[in-house]
């Protein structure tokens, strides 16, 4: 009888061996394939791996990198923008605002100015570290080039007329816990 039990265990244990294994492996592709989906959704957002922008800004760890287009179509159509010449040395003031209310202004939640811009488009980028945005909101870019510099809108003045709004994944990207960059282009066009 010793024989038999010893001859039971014998089997039993590479069983459980590869069983055991089985299921590490498993656990391991589960965490792997987490792991790769996030990987995914950073490769879709940083700037480095986006060969559109080798000429943009990317030093930016949280935040949103774009450019500001000349263009007069949708933000939605294929269309990238036009090379347009500014003419002049012009100033760009790019602000992030939350538009969530209806019956209230929108609140400025971050701005940067790009100076001495030539022509467009124009790169960008916006650092975000511990602005925090909340999913839920309604964050809203626009784009001003102030052609003539003179800080009112006059003759020669751009602006973004088409809604530029972060979506909830943008707005997850940035917020996240291992926070990132997404890419939004703003669109401009004449007065």
């Amino acid at each position: 009888m010793n024989d038999a039990l010893f001859l039971k265990v014998k089997l039993m244990n590479p069983i459980r061996s590869l069983t055991l294994a089985l299921i590490l492996t498993l656990a391991a592709c589960g965490n792997e394939t987490e792991e790769s989906r996030r990987g995914e959704a950073s490769h879709l957002t940083t700037p480095a791996s986006n060969p559109r922008d080798q000429n943009a800004p990317n030093d930016l760890s949280i935040g949103i990198l774009g450019k500001v287009l000349y263009s007069t179509e949708s933000p939605d159509t294929a269309e990238e923008g036009i090379n347009h010449d500014l003419g002049s040395a012009s100033t760009i003031t790019i602000e992030l605002c939350d538009t969530s209310l209806m019956d209230a202004p929108s609140e400025l939640i971050h701005s940067v100015t790009l100076d001495d811009v030539q022509a467009l488009p124009a790169p960008f980028q916006m650092p975000l570290d511990g602005f925090g945005l909340e999913l839920g909101r309604v964050y809203s870019l626009s784009a001003f080039v102030d052609a003539d510099q003179n800080s009112t809108t006059s003759a020669g003045d751009l602006s973004s007329v088409w809604s530029h709004s972060l979506t909830d994944a943008q707005v997850r990207v940035i917020t996240e816990e291992t926070p990132g960059v997404v890419e939004v282009n703003i669109h401009v066009e004449s007065f």
